[in-house]
């Protein structure tokens, strides 16, 4: 089973040096570049770490299709765009999962409300055949994220999930660690802020069985898959039976 993490961040805030950039992909060419990913690696499940509501609203109409292997969402507790004070730029900063339709029937969604600050800390859970895999965005660092980081770790040590993964917001100089869990993306910068922000834990006794990557070029400039200030990321099990 493949997973593959999202972050369809606002295009305002981002890393300076791609704001740029970002004005100029219009909303429909940035969500083909995202469809195409999609398609490319072709994953099992997609936790949505952020949604800027332009573009992500244009993928869930494209994968809620009726196409062979369309995929099913699985949105968070009173899901809903937030806008800013002038009503404009809607997004929502929660995390939303899409599965494969084939894999539907085995599929239960669990929503994990924790501390939602401006609507950024937020978890979201999925049970598959009896296994639990867990999407992350973390607050920034600060008193929120030290509650939620002793959630997440608290929700490992009771679930035994998977998989951890998603955007932990890491606070500087901190390399975070999570009991009975290994990270398998390593330690190399995983944001367009030179700064790695995301993880993805799995046991560590399924570490050696874990086939992981990063994915760059979609953070950088000029590059034609360009479309996030975070690298997409994906993880699968080799030799793993489901």
């Amino acid at each position: 089973m493949k997973f593959l993490s999202i972050n369809i961040n606002h295009p305002e805030k981002c890393a300076a040096n791609l704001k740029n950039e970002f004005k100029c992909l219009s909303d429909s060419e940035r969500k083909n570049r995202i469809i195409n990913l999609i398609r490319n690696k072709n994953p099992d499940v997609i936790f949505f770490i952020e949604q800027w509501y332009p573009v992500f609203s244009l993928i869930e109409e494209h994968l809620n299709s009726k196409e062979q292997n369309s995929y099913v969402f699985c949105y968070p507790q009173g899901f809903n765009p937030s806008f800013f004070k002038d009503g404009t730029y809607p997004s929502y900063a929660g995390v939303v999962a899409a599965f494969k339709n084939s894999i539907f029937s085995s599929v239960s969604c669990k929503d994990g409300t924790l501390w939602i600050k401006e609507k950024s800390a937020k978890w979201l859970s999925l049970e598959i055949d009896g296994k639990k895999y867990l999407g992350v965005h973390y607050p920034q660092p600060g008193p929120e994220w030290n509650g939620f980081h002793t959630a997440v770790k608290s929700f490992a040590k009771t679930n035994n999930p998977f998989v951890i993964m998603g955007d932990f917001n890491t606070p500087k100089n901190c390399s975070i660690k999570i009991d009975g869990y290994k990270d398998v993306l390593g330690p190399e910068p995983t944001s367009a802020f030179n700064t790695k922000l995301d993880y993805i834990f799995v046991p560590s006794e399924l570490f050696c069985k874990a086939n992981a990557e990063i994915i760059t070029d979609v953070m950088n400039q000029g590059n034609h898959n360009f479309f996030s200030d975070h690298s997409a990321t994906i993880v699968s099990f080799i030799n793993l039976s489901f």
